[in-house]
C-alpha cells in the first residue's frame, strides 16, 4: 500500500503534511491518494475520523471519508472544486477530541478482553469487538456456556490496572508475527494479502492483531465500568462503557 498508516505508530497525531501521489473521480465523488495519512478511515469495530485538508493557499476542505483503494488510501472531499495535482504539499488535520474519544474506547476494549481472558481466565475467548461510543462490546466464544458472571472483579481488575498506568504497545515490523508466547489471534480472524499483522498490546497482557488506534498508556482511559453479559448466538457479549 503506497500510503503509510501513520496512527499506526503514533495514535496521538492531530495534524501532518502529505505528500499528493494521485487524484481522481468515481461515484463517490473527487478524491486524492496521499503518500501517509493520518485519517482512521474506519473498520475493524472503531468509527472513522472527522478531519480536514489545507492546500498552500489556504483552502480548507472537509474529508469525507477514506477508503482503500488500488495505489493506497483514496481520501473523499467535500468540494468538487478542490483538486490538488500530484505533487501538491497538503496539511491535513483530524479532530483531536473524536479521536482521543475513540482511541479510549478502543483500548477499554482491549483491557475488557484481556481482563476477562488472561487475568481472570474465565472460559470465554476473545472474537471481535465494537468500539463505537454508542454502546461498545467485546464479544467472546462461550464454549462452558457461562450465564452467572460479575462485573466486580472485572472492574476492580481494571481499575487497578489503569491505576498503574500500564504502557499501550503497538508493533508493525512483523517481528511478533507467529510468536504464540506473546500474542493472541482470534478465531476467524484473517489478513489480506499476506501482509505483517500489526499488534497491540497492553504491558503485561498478550498482543493482539489490530487496525485501531489507541491512548499510550491505560491512565488516559479515566473510569471503565461493565453494563452488562448478555448471550448471543451462543456466545457472550460483554458491553463496557468509558466516561466521556
Amino acid at each position: 500500500m503506497a500510503t503509510e498508516l501513520l496512527y499506526h505508530r503514533d495514535s496521538s497525531l492531530n495534524e501532518a503534511e502529505v505528500l499528493v501521489l494521485a487524484t481522481g473521480m468515481d461515484e463517490l465523488g473527487p478524491f486524492f491518494i496521499p503518500d501517509r495519512t493520518i485519517f482512521y478511515f474506519g473498520g475493524g469495530g472503531q468509527p472513522a475520523d472527522s478531519g480536514f485538508v489545507r492546500d498552500p493557499e489556504g483552502n480548507m476542505v472537509p474529508i469525507l471519508k477514506a477508503i482503500p483503494a488500488p495505489g493506497g488510501i483514496a481520501h473523499y472531499l467535500a468540494s468538487p472544486h478542490f483538486a490538488p495535482g500530484p505533487g501538491v504539499a497538503l496539511r491535513m488535520s483530524i479532530d483531536p477530541a473524536r479521536r482521543l474519544l475513540h482511541s479510549r474506547i478502543h483500548t477499554a476494549g482491549h483491557l475488557v478482553g484481556s481482563m476477562i481472558f488472561e487475568q481472570l481466565r474465565w472460559k470465554l475467548v476473545p472474537l471481535k469487538g465494537y468500539h463505537y461510543p454508542d454502546s461498545p462490546y467485546v464479544e467472546f466464544s462461550n464454549p462452558e456456556q457461562l450465564h452467572e458472571l460479575d462485573s466486580i472483579p472485572v472492574e476492580e481488575g481494571m481499575r487497578e490496572w489503569i491505576r498503574s498506568d500500564r504502557a499501550v504497545f503497538t508493533s508493525t515490523d512483523g517481528s511478533l508475527d507467529g510468536d504464540r508466547e506473546k500474542t493472541f489471534v482470534p478465531e476467524g480472524f484473517s489478513l489480506e494479502g499476506g501482509r505483517s499483522l500489526r499488534w497491540v498490546g497492553i504491558d503485561g497482557f498478550k498482543y493482539y492483531p489490530c487496525a485501531g488506534t489507541h491512548v499510550p498508556t491505560l491512565g488516559l482511559l479515566g473510569k471503565v465500568s461493565i453494563k452488562y453479559f448478555k448471550g448471543k448466538k451462543g456466545n457472550m457479549r460483554v458491553a463496557y462503557q468509558v466516561e466521556e
